[in-house]
């Protein structure tokens, strides 16, 4: 199948597991996907993974493994017994793995191509570009973790074209084409590989072969869902808000140009907390839920808004930096869409409006920022009754798989 056609399948429904490996959490679903519904959520859980006191990346690791690994046996003895009761067959088709930061590494690309007379672009010469990126990426991520362990090395998961213009118009189908300029926008992402064995284990227990198996970073269908919902809007920024890290992805004219981090998510707030009023990482989670449901006594809440004040501006001068270094590339957009869990999810939203960001912005307008929350994806995603409520982070994966598998 060549890299721009439609991906129909011969199959109306698929039946699908989905994985949302964040650096706090780890999110497992039972999906439906069929080109005439909405994709639905037949089932879902979510393992929060054990909140450090002091950082350690091993340890996270350890316990990211240990939480995918409970989770995916959870999947399998309390999960699937629902398919039944949905009236569905009890065989899944495939499953689907999305990895938040730390967990991926990424890498875009732009390739332009302009020459002086037409000529007409080949699928064998897109692929043979694909191919030398591929490997070029492929080593120098291996060079980075040559210092390391053997299990350290990367594995390549995402390798997608976002984007193709032909004289300066987004097309679809670019083959055999006359044009002067081209232009092809490359995602490319890797995960160590001690990650993607594991996975690929849980994957071949779930399907009993060997085959089969979709991986990604989330960043990236997160990129596409958004892009397609709000398609009015062909530049933004896209932030994803885990435990551990902010992810921060630059999207302009309607393809991603920039894509970093910085390691200051939820859990950096819960830790600040925990110290600031000396209690155990569990009393500061349950004290800022109280808080931010708003229902805190007085004396508690204007101790918790003191606190929290010096870990905003630590969390906003991280976005600073960021922002400073995405002006210098292309300008600042205003629309700006937060992924964050829930209950994070207006605090944030808060901190960035709280900056001042107007030295890097060609309008000194405010950003408009939109939270992909559960009540907006529920207009994209359906789940069952038998689900407790929609988890946006797998409901976005869920509408990409959707559009993976069908459009």
């Amino acid at each position: 199948m060549g890299l721009f056609s439609k991906k129909g399948n011969s199959r109306d429904e698929q039946i699908v597991a989905v994985f949302d490996v964040g650096s706090g959490s780890i999110g497992a679903a039972i999906t439906t996907i069929s080109t005439a519904q909405l994709p639905n959520i037949l089932w879902s859980k979510r393992l929060r993974i054990p909140v450090q006191e002091d950082v350690s990346y091993e340890q996270l690791v350890k316990t990211m493994l240990a939480t995918l690994l409970d989770i995916s046996l959870e999947l399998q003895s309390a999960g699937m017994p629902y398919l039944k009761k949905a009236g569905r067959k009890q065989k899944l088709d495939d499953v689907f793995f999305a990895f938040a930061s730390p967990w991926y590494s990424m890498q875009v690309k732009e390739f332009k191509i302009d020459k002086e007379e037409p000529y007409e672009l080949t699928e064998q010469f897109v692929k043979n570009l694909i191919k030398k990126e591929e490997l070029a990426f492929a080593q120098k991520a291996r060079d980075t973790a040559a210092k390391g362990k053997e299990s350290d090395l990367p594995v390549l998961i995402e390798q997608k074209i976002i984007q193709t213009s032909l004289n300066g118009y987004i097309v679809s189908d670019p083959y055999n084409k006359p044009a002067r300029k081209a232009q092809i926008d490359l995602v490319l992402s890797v995960v160590p590989s001690y990650i993607y064995e594991k996975a690929s284990e849980i994957k071949n227990q779930l399907l009993n072969r060997k085959d089969g198996g979709i991986f990604h970073s989330f960043i990236l269908p997160s990129f596409i869902v958004t892009r397609d919902i709000f398609h009015g809007n062909t530049s933004f920024l896209l932030i994803d808000i885990s435990g551990e890290v902010t992810d921060v992805a630059t999207v302009h004219k309607g393809t991603i140009v920039d894509a970093t981090s910085f390691p200051y998510g939820k859990n950096y707030v819960i830790r600040e907390v925990a110290k600031k009023f000396n209690i155990s990482i569990e009393q500061s989670i349950a004290m800022l839920r109280t808080y931010m449901l708003g229902e805190s006594a007085a004396e508690e809440t204007k101790k918790l808004r003191d606190t929290l004040t010096s870990v905003h501006s630590v969390w906003l001068e991280a976005f600073y930096d960021t922002i400073s270094r995405i002006s210098t590339e292309v300008p600042l957009p205003k629309h700006v869409y937060i992924t964050v869990d829930e209950d994070f999810g207006e605090w944030f939203k808060q901190v960035i409006l709280a900056g001042d960001f107007s030295e890097y912005a060609l309008s000194k307008a405010p950003f408009k920022i939109t939270h992909l929350s559960m009540k907006l994806l529920a207009n994209y995603a359906t789940h069952s009754k038998l689900t407790s409520e929609l988890d946006p982070f797998l409901a976005l994966e869920a509408i990409f798989l959707r559009k993976t598998l069908y459009e």
